[in-house]
């Protein structure tokens, strides 16, 4: 995923959330979730999140806040920094204590998009849920 972000991204900032399809996600897409942002204050609002995510965490947040979210305020910390730097992070083996099921562990890879070239508009979470 971070390879076809990075070829999306050409010699821009970050890609545009329409540089990607479907057919470029493929099996990665029910692990995904996609959430738009505000910024005064920062703030992440649900999108889309693929069938596995939402059967791995037990929930279905489409449309919801992640500030909302019991115990989720790393998420917007991660984001936030995230979309602030237009950078994208990879961190492993977290503590999966927002969900609602009995997982441990999850790998989260975090990347920023951009319509305008200039600030992010949106970030996307590719996880791995570890049983």
């Amino acid at each position: 995923m971070l390879e076809l972000w990075h070829q999306k991204r050409g010699g821009r900032v970050a890609p545009a959330r329409p540089d990607l399809s479907a057919l470029d996600l493929g099996d990665m897409m029910p692990w995904m979730s996609f959430c738009d942002l505000s910024w005064d204050p920062f703030g992440l609002r649900v999108r889309m999140i693929g069938t596995r995510f939402v059967a791995a965490i037990g929930f279905d947040p489409t449309g919801t806040s992640v500030g909302d979210v019991p115990k989720a305020d790393m998420i917007v910390r991660r984001s936030e920094w995230v979309a602030r730097y237009l950078t994208p992070l990879l961190v492993i083996d977290l503590p999966l204590v927002w969900s609602q099921k009995d997982f441990k562990r999850y790998d989260t890879l975090v990347l920023p998009f951009s319509d305008n070239g200039v600030s992010a508009n949106m970030v996307t979470f590719l996880n791995l849920f570890h049983v």
